[in-house]
This record gives structure tokens, C-alpha cells and sequence, in this order.
């Protein structure tokens, strides 16, 4: 599914940036792997929620 939307809105990238090439498959795959592999907000494994909340590592952002 990632991979199909990726795909479908390549045009728009493209455009917008003349030097990417068309995407095959086999780009798009890496390129959605790519992406689920990083940590964007919270890296969930291993993660002990109730250990933060106990250090109070964790804060509102909207507090």
C-alpha cells in the first residue's frame, strides 16, 4: 500500500524536483524501507513507558 502511494504521487516530487528520475518498484520498496527503518518522534522498541513516566522523562508538550 505504501509503496503504491508513493508511487502515485512520484509525479508530484518530480516536478518539483527535476533531477529525480522515474521509480520502479523495486525504488519505491527501498524507498518506503528507508523510511519505516528511522525513529521520527519515539523509538518504540524496548521502550518501558511506565519507567519514563516514573523519571518524568516525558512531558507535555502542550502543558
Amino acid at each position: 500500500m505504501r509503496v503504491k502511494l508513493l508511487k502515485d504521487v512520484w509525479h508530484v516530487l518530480k516536478r518539483d524536483h527535476n533531477d529525480l528520475g522515474n521509480i520502479t518498484n523495486i525504488l519505491a520498496e527501498r524507498v518506503v524501507n528507508e523510511i519505516e527503518s528511522m525513529f521520527w518522534f519515539v523509538r518504540w522498541e524496548k521502550f518501558d513507558l511506565l519507567n519514563m513516566i516514573e523519571k518524568k522523562e516525558l512531558s507535555s508538550v502542550y502543558a
